[in-house]
């Protein structure tokens, strides 16, 4: 595939798409996780009215942030609505089943 056509093509997905793209291969990767791909990645977050990253994340860290549904801390995965953004450490944490027990 032509990269101009690629390139058109990412423009206009969903920024969790772009980044589950961009862990597809190494060639992916590359072509998505440099500043050159900044465009990219603001297309993508203009595409849901989604706002700027916090000046300490990366487009993809705040993407990953957001709409990943993984610890950050054990790597477990959680569908519930008990998981918490943990603002001040900029994580996304699992909780226990007792209460708001964040594992570490």
């Amino acid at each position: 595939m032509p990269l101009d056509v690629f390139y058109e093509i990412v423009s206009y997905m969903h920024p969790s798409d772009l980044l589950r793209i961009s862990r597809v291969s190494k060639h992916f990767r590359k072509m998505l996780m440099t500043k050159n791909a900044v465009s990219f990645w603001r297309a993508a977050r203009r595409n849901i009215g989604m706002p700027e990253p916090p000046p300490d994340l990366n487009d993809a860290q705040y993407v990953a942030l957001i709409f990943e549904h993984v610890c950050n801390v054990c790597r477990s995965l959680f569908f519930s609505p008990l998981a918490a953004t943990h603002p001040p450490r900029r994580r996304r944490v699992a909780q226990g089943w007792s209460g708001v027990k964040f594992c570490h």
